[in-house]
């Protein structure tokens, strides 16, 4: 026998499995197009419309809604004073350079679970400013003050300084840089809008 050839019996076992195997599946598709109920599929019905037609479905606007929906809608949103008592508080909780010296040498070189707790004021003002455009003026005022504080951590105050550059350029504004430290302004900048 030769390196690389099979016996005959060994490939006629092989061809002939391949044969029903191929017999089995084609009778399985055969017998299922054969007994297909018929009628439309679930993304024919009226009831569960089409991806296309959910894309096309209209979305109501706020003046669209019934009264009790439109009073909901505007409850959901942020007045100024509840923004200022929100900005109060991430000034108090925002990571401070004090924070940094009370962590263990391993942790310096990672973020630390402490400083993830305490950045979240910045997301969730960012959130309530996305979702209220019209409290973009107090924004401004925050992240200008969260810049300048010599106490945050310099990357807390370039995320800040980040956040306010992007107001400016949304609303067409210039901004005067000369306020903010030069490690505030260059680290800013690698931080993407």
């Amino acid at each position: 026998m030769r390196f690389g050839t099979e016996p005959l019996k060994e490939y006629k076992k092989k061809a002939i499995l391949t044969l029903v195997l191929s017999g089995v599946f084609a009778g399985a598709l055969l017998l299922t197009f054969l007994f297909r109920k018929e009628g439309p599929s679930p993304s024919q019905r009226k009831d569960n419309p089409s991806p296309i037609a959910r894309q096309e479905m209209k979305i109501p606007e706020i003046g669209e809604l019934s009264p009790a929906a439109e009073t909901a809608a505007k409850s959901k949103r942020t007045s100024i004073i509840e923004f200022q008592r929100v900005a109060e508080e991430a000034l108090q909780i925002l990571p401070k350079k004090r924070d940094v010296g009370d962590m263990r040498q391993e942790e310096v070189h990672q973020t630390p679970s402490i400083f993830v707790q305490k950045i979240q004021p910045l997301i969730k003002i960012n959130r309530i400013v996305r979702e209220n455009p019209e409290l973009k003026g107090a924004a401004f005022t925050f992240y200008k003050t969260c810049a300048v504080r010599e106490d945050f951590m310099t990357a807390v105050r370039a995320r800040c300084l980040n956040h306010l550059r992007k107001l400016a350029t949304e609303s067409g504004q210039s901004l005067d840089l000369s306020p903010f430290p030069e490690a505030v302004r260059k680290l800013s900048e690698f931080i993407p809008f």
